[in-house]
């Protein structure tokens, strides 16, 4: 029998409060059930008796020798911890998910990165080019200027000798006139025949002198309207072009200068090769006017 004299066991039964008509279908389930002061108690209760006992900080000890410890939470059921592991996997899943996503941004971010790197690299590589080519074309608008300066000394050089030769011919064509006037009949009746004779071989030179004076003086004519357009391109066309040229080129930011880089170069090729033109123009002319002025 059980001794619930000291209070060491309780049947459960009892402290239950229930409707009497009850009665059968509680002794039915908690009949055998018996709430105990300590767990040494229950468990020998549990094996003298066997009846399943319950201590009061909620340990239980079966009959058949089971042994469950402490409080047990009913929402920690199997159906909830499969709940649970179903929720988890599927989360375990969605972050796996996420972080084959990241790990591909990565790659791409990582793959942009190295384009942007290489292009980079190749835009330093095109701005020290840039850089180069803009000190080889101020170098040759230094030597333009040069040249210029050149130009102009000889341009100076030649309006001088300009002015002396046309005193020459001014005063060459004074002297045909005197000569001119002194020939005429009174003189030629005094000379011998021969001399007669050489008059009129002069006579005949002087003409001629004239003639080729005169073609002279139209040659001439002819070259000082081509010297005076190629000096008015010169000065009033190629020297601006290479000065606005030579403003953008000191205006023009490092950055901007790829994307102008290729018409200023044609632009200034071609503001060089009619310079170089004119000079070979002017030149010439020069050489002509020397030769005819040696006529």
């Amino acid at each position: 029998g059980i001794n619930a004299e000291y209070g060491d066991v309780i049947p459960m039964v009892s402290k239950l409060e229930y409707n009497q008509i009850f009665k059968p279908a509680m002794e039915t389930i908690f009949g055998k059930t018996l709430i105990c002061r300590s767990l040494e108690i229950a468990s020998q209760y549990a094996r003298n008796e066997h009846m399943d006992c319950i201590t009061l900080d909620g340990d239980q000890v079966s009959r058949r020798g089971a042994l469950t410890g402490g409080y047990y939470d009913k929402r920690k059921s199997r159906l909830d911890s499969q709940r649970q592991v179903w929720y988890w996997n599927a989360k375990l899943q969605e972050e796996e998910t996420n972080a084959t996503k990241i790990k591909g941004d990565m790659e791409e971010v990582d793959s942009e990165l190295s384009k942007l790197v290489s292009a980079v690299q190749k835009l330093e590589t095109k701005q020290i080019q840039l850089r180069e080519t803009y000190e080889r074309q101020k170098m040759d608008v230094q030597n333009l200027s040069v040249e210029k300066k050149q130009l102009e000394k000889h341009l100076d050089t030649k309006t001088r000798l300009k002015m002396s030769l046309e005193g020459d011919l001014t005063a060459l064509r004074g002297t045909v006139a005197s000569l001119q006037q002194e020939l005429g009949t009174e003189l030629l009746s005094q000379l011998t025949e021969t001399e007669q004779e050489e008059v009129k071989k002069l006579n005949k030179e002087i003409a001629s002198l004239q003639s080729q004076i005169r073609e002279c003086l139209e040659r001439r004519s002819k070259l000082e309207v081509d010297k005076n357009m190629y000096e008015n391109l010169l000065h009033n066309n190629l020297y601006k072009r290479r000065d606005q040229l030579l403003s953008n080129i000191d205006e023009l930011g490092m950055s901007e200068r790829k994307q102008d880089f290729d018409s200023k170069k044609a632009e200034f090729a071609q503001a060089t090769v009619g310079m170089e033109t004119t000079k070979k123009r002017l030149d010439w002319l020069e050489s002509e006017m020397e030769v005819y002025t040696k006529k």
